[in-house]
């Protein structure tokens, strides 16, 4: 068989009972060629068949709607490409922009496990939290204003509600912030004076006349940001 000895051969053959491929056992196309082309354009097309043919069968089944979907974890051993496999997916089923997208990859095949764990804390966290649209406020319009700053923003959010005269002596402010990496850190602050909302080194303030102040609900308990301090 070729230029193989027989000794190689009988290695391969040794190797090939070992690693746990059947006769049934699933190889890209490119494998199975002459003249296999291990190129990024293989890849991505062997990533949508797999996740593109298996979310198709799971939204005929389930009757869901993939614009309904509020949390999307994908998660590749190896395969990692940019844009990620998560973005590939919320692009080919064009879901809500403010789907929780989270892309899990280099943690090997374990990290099935994290994924679950990772979405159960997840729809907790939602069901506990339960923001508002007055405690969201601040984000969108830093957002609309500012674009997406990543860990940034929440200066430009706590600007915001200074400028909004929301952040009163005795406050408790619990600044959250998530970048690259994936990296999470956060920190609370106790206001220690009244902030002075005339203060033009603000970024908001030459505009503050012109902020677009949703009202959203004017019932609303206080600021979900902003503790007010206990009564004595």
């Amino acid at each position: 068989m070729g230029n193989y000895s027989e000794e190689i051969l009988d290695k391969m053959r040794m190797s090939m009972d070992k690693v746990g491929l059947g006769d049934s056992t699933y190889l890209p196309k490119t494998l199975l060629t002459n003249s296999p082309n291990l190129c990024l354009e293989t890849s991505l097309k062997e990533a949508e068949d797999v996740m593109f043919g298996s979310l198709d069968i799971l939204f005929e089944k389930t009757k869901i709607d993939p614009k309904d979907v509020g949390i999307l974890i994908v998660n590749c051993s190896v395969f990692d490409p940019v844009p990620s496999l998560s973005c590939m997916i919320v692009n080919h089923y064009k879901m809500n922009e403010n789907v929780l997208s989270y892309n899990l990859g280099g943690m090997g095949c374990t990290a099935g496990l994290l994924a679950v764990r990772l979405a159960n804390q997840l729809l907790q966290l939602q069901k506990k939290l339960g923001f508002s649209d007055l405690a969201m406020e601040a984000s969108k319009i830093s957002l609309r204003r500012f674009g997406n700053t990543s860990s940034s923003s929440i200066w430009y959010i706590l600007a915001y509600a200074e400028t909004k005269g929301r952040i009163k002596k005795g406050d408790k402010i619990w600044q959250m912030a998530f970048g690259s990496g994936f990296k999470c850190s956060s920190v609370i602050w106790r206001t220690i004076r009244n902030v002075d909302t005339n203060d033009m080194k603000n970024p908001w303030k030459e505009e503050s006349d012109a902020l677009i102040d949703l009202d959203l609900d004017i019932n609303a308990p206080a600021h979900d940001y902003f503790q007010p301090p206990k009564s004595t």
